[in-house]
């Protein structure tokens, strides 16, 4: 198959049909019908599948890059079809390679600019171009199957081969071992199925089970790594399962990270099993890229309903041992398999205040793993932590990060977090580890200034107090209000009051201090 310059064969008997039509987005469905009416007049049905889909390309092309009116001129001879359409867009053709490869290449190679010409150089019998003064134009060839043979090109014709393939790529195959129009199209239309239980693997596996049939291969899989620690699984498989001495087709899936993924086909070589497989992976990377933030916008929403539901069970706590012992709780098994607080005392040393552990079992390890000391311990990482006001990964046997708790400026301990089992912390936990590490920081701050400011009252208002009622406030019991055992006679004969002794003397029951003293909540 070649490209050629010139004006396709024509012969005696002959159906001719030229239309202009205007740059606008009716124009293919207007090529189409025109095709469609002259191969009914020539009785070359079996040419239709074929002549609508290359008419759909080249029409699609000059409307969307020359953006000018277009000609198209149909030509049915009892041996084929020749199309020729020709727009009035002034410059050259660019040179498009659509040799099919078939040793390794980029995805970025078989991208969407250039496909069509890929399909008419597949399809037709023969293609070429023509350039006019007023414009350029591309026609194709379909011959007919046990058809008279084609004329010979007229004097003059020059004849252009194009780019011609390397020594080591094979020859293209013939027309009857490639694709049908019908099957690209059913390729094209496969769709997700939006009630399926699983999404994408139905609609990966159906994609591999398209192509591998195309392409006549024995198995095939897809494999796909979502870069959550798993490594790379299987999302669909057909037919048997590949060798490992197998020589297989790889295209990889053109995904962001931390996806990454590879299409394999077992696959014997032809012209045709690259360029399809890269159609069919640059689908499903896609529609795994679709998948890829659909998940990542859930898990952040995810995120921003536990940061607010423990911001508001942080905030309902005043009490110091209280807030310390609920942030473990919130952050296993969540965000870690274990988490360790630590708090600084006045020195500046590191106290372990709370730890939790989603295994009870392992808590004693983990008391006593924190309690080792060293530089290359626990302990000494925490250490870092706190001095240096970021986050520090923990090594080998608790595996995790260490993150500064810091207040209003203040370095109030660490928070110490382990990851779990086959799991690395990704960028949006640790991100989110730092946030409930600043939140549960200014907790228990909150916590800490609320227990200074209830110790400064309560101190305050023990020296108001009479002394009899002192010692009985100091140890946090309310204040002995009742009469002495032994009163004075006049409150002997009092059934409803009674009297206080002082220094200075009595109080009576209704001026009392203590009567009227509220312990502070």
């Amino acid at each position: 198959m070649s490209a050629e310059t010139g004006q396709g064969p024509t012969g005696a008997d002959e159906h001719v049909r030229k239309v202009r039509l205007p740059a606008d987005r009716r124009t293919p469905a207007a090529a189409r019908a025109v095709v469609r009416s002259v191969l009914a007049d020539a009785d070359l049905d079996e040419l239709l599948n074929e002549a609508l889909l290359l008419t759909t390309e080249l029409s699609t092309n000059a409307v969307m890059h020359a953006k000018t009116e277009l000609d198209i001129e149909v030509v049915a001879d009892p041996g084929g079809l020749t199309v020729t359409v020709t727009d009035f867009a002034a410059g050259p053709l660019e040179t498009v390679r659509v040799t099919p490869k078939n040793d390794h290449t980029d995805i970025s190679e078989v991208s969407e600019r250039g496909r069509g010409l890929l399909l008419v150089d597949h399809f037709s019998s023969r293609w070429g171009t023509t350039h006019l003064p007023t414009g350029k134009g591309v026609w194709f060839r379909l011959d007919r199957k046990n058809g008279p043979p084609p004329d010979p090109p007229a004097a003059g014709h020059r004849h252009n081969p194009g780019p011609q393939p390397t020594p080591m790529i094979p020859a293209a195959p013939e027309a009857s071992d490639a694709p049908s129009a019908g099957a690209m199209n059913a390729l094209m239309h496969v769709a997700p199925d939006a009630y399926a239980d699983d999404t994408l693997s139905d609609f990966a596996g159906a994609l591999l089970a398209r192509v591998a049939e195309m392409v006549g291969a024995a198995g095939g899989t897809v494999r796909l790594d979502r870069g959550d620690g798993a490594g790379a699984q299987l999302l669909a498989r057909y037919g048997r399962h590949p060798r490992p001495e197998d020589d297989l087709l790889r295209v990889p899936l053109a995904v962001n990270r931390p996806y990454s993924g590879e299409l394999e086909l077992d696959a014997a070589p032809s012209g045709y099993a690259r360029p399809l497989a890269a159609l069919v992976a640059e689908r499903l990377s896609l529609h795994l890229e679709n998948d890829r933030l659909r998940r990542a916008d859930v898990r952040r929403q995810t995120w921003l309903t536990f940061l607010a539901e423990a911001s508001e069970l942080l905030a309902q706590s005043l009490d110091v041992e209280l807030t310390m012992a609920l942030i473990p709780q919130l952050v296993v098994p969540r965000l870690g398999q274990w988490c360790a607080v630590h708090t600084t005392d006045e020195w500046g040393r590191l106290q372990l205040a709370a730890a939790s552990h989603a295994d009870e079992s392992v808590l004693p390890q983990l008391h006593d793993l924190l309690k080792e000391n060293g530089s290359d311990s626990l302990h000494g990482r925490l250490r870092e932590a706190s001095r240096s006001g970021s986050q520090v990964p923990l090594g080998a046997p608790m595996d995790g990060i260490a993150v500064p708790l810091i207040a209003r400026g203040q370095r109030l301990g660490t928070l110490a977090v382990g990851r779990h089992q086959r799991h690395r912390h990704d960028p949006d936990e640790v991100a989110v580890l730092e946030d409930v590490a600043r939140r549960a920081a200014l907790a228990i701050d909150n916590a800490r200034i609320h227990d200074e400011r209830r110790r400064i009252a309560h101190t305050l208002q023990q020296s108001l107090l009479p002394r009899c009622c002192r010692s009985s406030r100091a140890s946090g019991s309310p204040p002995n209000t009742s009469p002495p055992a032994t009163p004075p006679p006049s409150a002997a004969t009092s059934t409803t009051s009674y009297r206080c002794p002082t220094a200075a003397g009595w109080w009576s029951s209704a001026t009392c201090p203590a009567r009227a003293y509220r312990p502070p909540r």
